[in-house]
């Protein structure tokens, strides 16, 4: 039984969206600039290929997920690409990020994908050992 609400993010979100990017960018100790009309178009153009999800408990935005649909020609297959995944530090180790992950996935079959892909920093270890405990093992690396 899921445990958090997931809901598409659209253009009244840009906010919710903007502080999540750039909370994701402090954890990483990155610059951010966050360009909030941006983050509007984005969300509001149906034609877009950035897909956001939100993660709500009793209301309160706890979780971003942001992926796209993604080819690769020379095997003439479709995937999705988790492109970002932010989760409240209270709300960590709570399955949440599983709970994106489950959703993604079921995405991918709908989306008729083969494959999905992660990204990490290298020194990211903690979210290294997140997405190897979800996948079961059933990661490819390139470099």
């Amino acid at each position: 039984m899921s445990k958090f609400q997931l809901r598409i993010a659209g253009a009244p979100d840009t906010e919710i969206v903007c502080a999540k990017i750039g909370a994701l960018c402090a954890f990483h100790n990155d610059q951010s600039k966050l360009d909030p009309a941006f983050f509007k178009q984005v969300l509001s153009d149906p034609e877009t290929q950035l897909l956001v999800k939100l993660a709500e408990d009793r209301g309160q935005v706890i979780g971003l997920m942001a992926y796209f649909p993604m080819s690769r020609l020379y095997s003439a297959t479709s995937g999705l690409h988790l492109h970002q995944l932010f989760i409240n530090e209270c709300y960590r180790g709570q399955g949440c990020a599983r709970q994106f992950l489950e959703y993604l996935t079921n995405a991918a079959a709908e989306f008729g994908a083969s494959y999905i892909t992660v990204s990490a920093d290298l020194q990211n270890e903690p979210t290294h050992q997140v997405y190897l405990s979800i996948c079961d093992g059933r990661l490819l690396c390139e470099g």
